[in-house]
């Protein structure tokens, strides 16, 4: 990869770090001969996904269709946990 994609992927990264942090099982992390490497649900001592990617774009897609999967499971989960708290004081 040419140090110029490295340095957009390094802030696309950076975009979503606290998306990553608030998850806990996910990580993105660089090598030389593969390019930047997303790692998705830690379980047992391993991850069960890895993707690996050589440009800004595609990491920042990827990244991005997680953080919108997360924030709709986020608000139907808040929906649902209200319902069943309205249920429970009927």
């Amino acid at each position: 990869m040419k140090q110029e994609e490295i340095r957009k992927c390094t802030k696309v990264v950076e975009l979503f770090r606290s998306m990553m942090d608030e998850l806990g099982d996910m990580c993105v992390v660089y090598d030389v001969r593969f390019g930047f490497i997303v790692l998705e649900y830690y379980m047992d001592g391993y991850f069960e996904n890895n993707s690996n990617y050589d440009n800004a774009e595609d990491l920042y897609h990827h990244l991005l269709d997680k953080w919108k999967f997360c924030w709709i499971v986020d608000k139907a989960l808040a929906h649902f946990e209200a319902a069943f708290r309205q249920i429970q004081t009927e």
